[in-house]
């Protein structure tokens, strides 16, 4: 395991830690060669899974960053309006405590890149208006553009039945 204590080693911000894509970067942390601190971010501290995370070694706090892993959540409130401040929120508080860099998971602009044929996608529209934010914001940023999970072909409606997933969301 590469979690550390050790105020030397970067410290890692993960918002949407119990999640799909922020799991998967808290695996990816926990199971990588290079020691570094994580700071999970979830709604709720107290649930069990977020004091696993605790137990490995996570903060599960925002300041003093010098990596931020950023994700919205869209369909939690189907309100475009919502996630771009919410994305706005994430990345000036990762700029706020001193992130040498941001990690966002965003889209293109539907209407930019189709010239115009398709204005509506309004979750990839407010996640491309975050993109463009994180990008003017002055810290190296890098646009990680995840348009579907595999995991999503292993389970309704793609698949006939649940498949019980294992791995990350057992953190």
């Amino acid at each position: 395991m590469a979690i550390t204590q050790d105020s030397s080693a970067s410290l890692v911000v993960v918002v949407g830690a119990r999640g799909n894509q922020g799991g998967s970067v808290v695996k990816a942390l926990v199971e990588s060669n290079k020691a570094c601190r994580v700071r999970a971010l979830t709604r709720d501290p107290s649930k069990p899974a977020a004091q696993a995370m605790a137990a490995l070694g996570m903060d599960v706090v925002f300041e003093g960053v010098d990596y931020a892993f950023l994700v919205t959540n869209f369909f939690e409130h189907l309100d475009a309006a919502r996630e771009l401040a919410e994305g706005k929120l994430f990345i000036d508080a990762a700029k706020a405590a001193g992130a040498r860099g941001i990690v966002w998971s965003g889209y293109a602009s539907p209407t930019k890149i189709s010239n115009g044929k398709y204005p509506n996608i309004v979750h990839w529209e407010s996640k491309a208006a975050v993109t463009q934010y994180g990008r003017e914001s002055g810290v190296p940023f890098v646009d990680v553009q995840c348009g579907s999970y595999g995991s999503n072909f292993v389970q309704p409606p793609f698949a006939p039945v649940p498949v019980k997933q294992e791995g990350c969301q057992d953190l």
